[in-house]
């Protein structure tokens, strides 16, 4: 019934105020409440609402226009051009986020504003220059001009409205912006006045301000509320000869459609603005919403969160930074990242940071060590991914970091006891063959020379039958120390197995090595053991040494010190023997 009523009086107006010509009217304002109400409603319930606006636009041409007979094609064509209107909006998905997007306010005016009204002004027109024996075009030039601004001039206010959105505006705005807003409107509207209430000064151009800054102001209510502003007053003293459009001498119909473009000028300034306006507040809510999310989760993780530019310089860092390096935020930001890499570490930083900034879309993932407060460096895990700006291009980086200090001393722990043996503490038979193998290879190269020996104590088992595993035990404990004091710095002792040990000698020609050899054999020889039993226990030890030769691989070096040890063994043991 409101709807009804509302068109009937806004047709009934439009009629009698704007047929300046007899035909179409100049200004039609009465398809925008039918429009908005469709397009705010499942298409199933479009019916009635459409049979009622229906009637009063065929009561209003019955009694206002050109006759009842007309007023049937009219009020189809009417309705037809709401209906038309608000199907497109739907079905492309834009009647709810109209003025939120400048897509949805484009297909807005493209469906209401030009399809729409351009499409039943043929029927419109038509119907007009039949019963009035005028010309087609300029009735259907009057049409299209007059329902289309008239729609994109009120509908938006109306789909605001209908949406609940200005009651929404509201509850949520506080009394001093409710104050603000009637102020501008009321800026706006005197403006409107003063402008149209006079004809000496052609200030068309002074309106424009005030609604662009309620457009600004208020958003989407401001503008639309500001163009229906317009759009009323301005219209009414137009029609009544007032206004800088008045100055024109012309027929009123051709002012009223000067008027009409000067609206057109006054929508498009603002409604497309009032829409950026409303996307770019949404993207600023989403922006503060991401920003506290993501404030709070740095603030309660336990990785270090740094935000750098492209050079590293530090732009932001998580409160986690002081547990980790010492330092607060305040002393971290603003210094480059790079700053607390250790320089050994500096080339590997520096080239996944290059990586990251290469591959946006990629995470890059490293360790390296850091210098931090006190000169003390720790382990540090790190990711860095960097971010692009709306044009693709890298902008900055993003690293989340974690101390690692304690896991890689367990690694190392655990590397150091595999490469270990147990009883004695020196190196073991892995960490023997590794060396072997590098030094093998630096021989290979022409990087050096070496040689390899190997020794066992002299009748082992016979200490073990006779004093005991235990004795055994501190047997061997005292070879390996009198092998560490005797051989020289560098020198590797390691344990092959049972009583077999072997020495590296890198560095050494076979007359160096033969003359360590002898002194470790006279050390061991010298050794007194005391047994569990109190009894004194004397051991000796029998040796063959071979050179590291890059003819060899490592296994056959080894093999032929272990051949000339035998040798020993064979001649009486306690000596030494070197490989053919």
């Amino acid at each position: 019934m409101v709807l009804a009523v509302s068109f009937f009086l806004l047709a009934s107006a439009s009629i009698k105020l704007t047929r300046f010509t007899g035909g179409a009217a100049f200004l039609w304002p009465a398809t925008a409440p039918l429009f908005a109400f469709l397009a705010v409603r499942p298409v199933r319930t479009w019916l009635w609402p459409m049979l009622a606006t229906g009637a009063a636009s065929w009561a209003a041409s019955s009694i206002f226009g050109i006759g009842p007979l007309a007023g049937i094609s009219l009020s189809i064509a009417i309705v037809a051009e709401g209906a038309l209107g608000a199907l497109i909006l739907r079905g492309t998905g834009d009647d709810q986020t109209l003025l939120d997007e400048l897509r949805s306010l484009a297909v807005f005016v493209l469906a209401a504003g030009l399809i729409a009204p351009a499409l039943s002004g043929l029927l419109g027109a038509g119907v007009i220059a039949l019963h009035t024996h005028q010309a087609f075009w300029p009735n259907w030039q009057a049409w299209f001009a007059a329902h289309g601004l008239g729609t994109i001039s009120v509908a938006p206010l109306l789909l605001l409205v209908l949406r609940g959105e200005g009651a929404d505006w509201y509850r949520a705005t506080s009394p001093r912006h409710k104050l603000e807003a009637l102020v501008l409107l009321a800026i706006v509207m005197v403006t409107v006045f003063c402008v149209f209430g006079q004809e000496r000064y052609p200030l068309l151009f002074l309106p424009i301000l005030p609604l662009i800054i309620a457009t600004f102001r208020l958003g989407r209510l401001g503008a639309t509320s500001s163009v229906l502003i317009l759009t009323v007053v301005g219209g009414l003293l137009t029609l009544h000869g007032h206004g800088p459009i008045a100055l024109m001498h012309n027929t009123v119909g051709a002012r009223a459609q000067f008027f009409q473009l000067y609206l057109a000028v006054a929508v498009v300034a603002v409604l497309p603005a009032a829409t950026e306006l409303r996307r770019r507040e949404a993207l600023a809510k989403r922006l503060r919403q991401s920003e506290a999310s993501y404030r709070l989760l740095t603030e309660n993780l336990g990785d270090t969160l740094i935000h750098t530019n492209l050079d590293g310089d530090v732009l932001y860092c998580s409160p986690a930074i002081l547990s980790l390096t010492g330092f607060c935020a305040e002393e971290v930001i603003g210094r480059n990242s790079q700053d607390f890499v250790l320089a050994d570490d500096f080339a590997m930083f520096s080239t996944s940071r290059d990586a990251a900034i290469s591959e946006p879309e990629t995470t890059i993932a490293l360790e390296y060590r850091a210098r931090v407060r006190e000169d003390r460096v720790i382990w540090c895990e790190t990711r860095i991914r960097s971010y692009t700006d709306e044009g693709g291009a890298p902008a900055g980086l993003i690293l989340v970091v974690r101390d690692v200090t304690a896991r890689k001393a367990a690694e190392a722990e655990l590397v150091q006891e595999a490469i270990t043996d147990e009883l004695t503490g020196i190196p073991n038979r892995k960490a023997f063959f590794s060396r072997l193998d590098y030094l093998q290879s630096e021989v290979v190269a022409g990087q050096g020379i070496g040689c390899v020996a190997v020794f066992d104590v002299d009748f082992f088992k016979a200490v073990n039958d006779t004093h005991g595993h235990a004795t055994g035990d501190r047997v061997l404990k005292a070879v390996v120390g009198a092998a560490k004091r005797t051989t020289r710095s560098g020198d590797m002792v390691a344990r092959i197995g049972g009583e077999e040990f072997a020495i590296v000698l890198w560095g050494a020609a076979l007359d160096t090595a033969v003359q360590t050899c002898e002194r470790v054999r006279r050390a061991i020889e010298a050794c007194v053991v005391d047994a569990f039993s109190g009894q004194k226990v004397r051991v000796t030890a029998s040796f063959g040494v071979a050179a590291i030769s890059p003819d060899a691989d490592s296994g056959s070096v080894y093999r032929a010190a272990d051949e000339a040890l035998y040798e020993a063994k064979s001649a009486g043991r306690n000596r030494l023997r070197l490989a053919a």
